[in-house]
């Protein structure tokens, strides 16, 4: 397994040349996550003009030097579940 070229929150642009992906060719965007299959990498992309992520593969991506930060995409807050184990049912709990 090779390591991956970018890392978490690291700032990318879509390169130029597929076309699955040339509505979006020259848009940056934050690495958001990444998973390898068959010795190749692909990333969840929020790109910053569509407020989406996107499954871009390495090889569609080009390094800007610059990074973001978790805080512009995770606000911190979080839930409680209470799963019910006979169904799978979840349901949130009230604090």
């Amino acid at each position: 397994m090779g390591q991956p070229r970018y890392c978490f929150y690291e700032i990318v642009r879509v390169q130029e040349g597929s076309a699955r992906i040339a509505a979006h060719w020259g848009l940056e965007g934050a690495i958001l996550g990444m998973a390898e299959a068959d010795e190749t990498w692909g990333y969840a992309v929020h790109l910053y003009a569509t407020g989406f992520c996107y499954d871009i593969a390495e090889v569609e991506l080009e390094p800007t030097g610059r990074m973001d930060r978790r805080e512009t995409f995770y606000s911190g807050e979080s839930i409680r579940v209470r799963v019910d184990p006979v169904t799978g049912a979840g349901t949130i709990v009230e604090e």
